[in-house]
């Protein structure tokens, strides 16, 4: 009688896990105020205190009638709150009647 063949031990694959980072916050300040998108999706109007976020790089938009849409790029860190302070009288370009 022939031995039984060997089982062949090569390990299951397993893909590895990708766990999403934390997400981060966002405080904003708009002076003299001012409504505030995220990437698109309008979130409220300033002052806005902590808006979760997946951690990365974010489009903030601020618009006031009184200026042109003043748009920025804000960087997200996992567990971290990033401040944005816009002053538009200083930072904006006022709208011409």
């Amino acid at each position: 009688m022939a031995p039984a063949p060997l089982a062949s031990t090569t390990a299951a694959t397993v893909p590895p896990t990708t766990v999403a980072p934390e997400p981060g916050q966002l405080q904003v300040a708009v002076r003299p105020w001012g409504e505030v998108s995220v990437d698109g999706r309008v979130i409220g109007t300033t002052p806005l205190d902590r808006i979760t976020l997946a951690a990365g790089t974010h489009v903030v938009r601020v618009r006031h009638p009184l200026y042109e849409v003043w748009e920025r790029p804000v960087s997200i860190r996992p567990g971290e709150t990033a401040k944005m302070v816009v002053d538009l009288p200083t930072q904006g370009v006022r709208k011409q009647p």
